[in-house]
């Protein structure tokens, strides 16, 4: 847990961790002081029972990417995670991430990534995501969701929103079939705020938002 500064000097373009499609791969950041920046990690998939190939509960993850990475079963995101009042992730990009299904329980097996405990992603982008078990785009427990756009995801829908607070965010052309839960953004609970939510498309389930809680 130590206080640490990686950047690469080029951006992101030039450092990439490649799993060749058959190993894992994590980075975990736990100090709030941790900065991670302009890494690009591909072809690999995040370890047993942790939260994405970037698994953030204090410090930053900034202009990085996750580019076709998966998860196993049992882990909570196939991308990215921010589960702290001091985790973040910006600017950060997701194509993709593949979920697969889940051993349970209400955090599992999203594609893009995760906020919870009070967490943030901002300016970030999710396009060509999947989740088995839960939706491609990402899942905001608590936190918050800024500047961020979602497209082209699929699975249970696009978005999956508890509680926190989700704000001047793109929601475009992601599709869904699972019932009890929408293409476009689902919400539990919390605020959503000054959101584009368009061209979600689906038969069987609602295609914009869905609201079955307190929001």
């Amino acid at each position: 847990k130590r206080r640490i500064h990686l950047e690469s000097a080029s951006g992101r373009r030039d450092v990439i961790l490649d799993g060749q499609s058959k190993n894992g791969v994590l980075i975990a950041l736990e100090n709030a002081d941790a900065v991670l920046s302009g890494f690009v990690v591909t072809n690999a998939y995040a370890l047993y029972s942790r939260w994405g190939v970037f698994d953030v509960t204090a410090g930053t993850v900034t202009n990085c990417a996750a580019v076709h990475v998966s998860n196993t079963l049992g882990c909570y995101a196939g991308g990215a995670s921010a589960r702290g009042e001091n985790a973040k992730l910006l600017d950060c990009y997701f194509e993709d991430c593949k979920s697969g299904d889940s051993n349970g329980g209400g955090y599992h097996g999203m594609g893009g990534f995760l906020v919870r405990d009070g967490g943030l992603a901002e300016n970030c982008f999710v396009t060509n995501c999947s989740g088995v078990s839960n939706v491609g785009g990402f899942q905001l427990v608590s936190g918050t969701v800024r500047n961020t756009t979602v497209v082209g995801c699929s699975g249970r829908g696009g978005v999956y929103q508890q509680a926190g607070l989700i704000e001047n965010c793109r929601i475009v052309g992601n599709t869904g079939s699972e019932a009890n839960y929408s293409a476009g953004v689902l919400i539990g609970g919390g605020t959503i705020r000054n959101c584009l939510v368009a061209d979600n498309k689906s038969s069987t389930i609602p295609s914009g938002i869905r609201a079955t809680g307190t929001a």
